[in-house]
């Protein structure tokens, strides 16, 4: 960057000469004064356009990056939405799945209790059938020709 040739407003004030006529247009300026003017003014500029560029670059950089962040973002959004749907899906299948099993479960429980009801109805026919062989027996035995009627079959 050039060297800055600025000049204070109060030394400016100074270097134009006063006008002569109260009633004169225009003050007579000195051209080297002029071009100093011209040159602190495009030092100036061109400070200002280096640090609109810096600005604007930065700026640009902290965009592009709020961008690609902000795309990551949605995409990582857009990733956990899927996955949490798919994982509502499997929740619903497994419920259902559950459902299912407890519904098979109950029927198969209520099959046992029958079964198990059976048993024991069969066991007290046994029960019963066993001791009327016994009484039986027993009253063969008392009438005392048991050998007789078996023969006689």
């Amino acid at each position: 960057m050039a060297q800055s040739t600025t000049i204070e407003a109060t030394v400016i004030a100074e270097a134009i000469p006063r006008a002569q006529d109260s009633h004169a247009a225009f003050r007579v300026i000195d051209p080297r004064l002029t071009l100093a003017l011209i040159r602190q003014a495009a030092d100036e500029i061109r400070g200002f356009q280096g640090w609109r560029a810096v600005i604007q670059q930065r700026a640009s950089g902290l965009f592009r990056r709020l961008y690609e962040e902000r795309t990551v973002k949605d995409a990582t959004i857009q990733a956990l939405e899927a996955e949490l749907s798919q994982i509502n899906r499997r929740n619903t299948d497994l419920e259902r799945a559950l459902a299912e099993i407890s519904s098979d479960y109950e029927r198969v429980v209520v099959r046992c209790m029958e079964a198990e009801f059976r048993i024991m109805q069969a066991e007290h026919r046994a029960f019963v059938a066993e001791r009327s062989v016994f009484r039986l027996e027993d009253l063969l035995d008392r009438v005392g020709d048991r050998a007789g009627v078996m023969d006689g079959d």
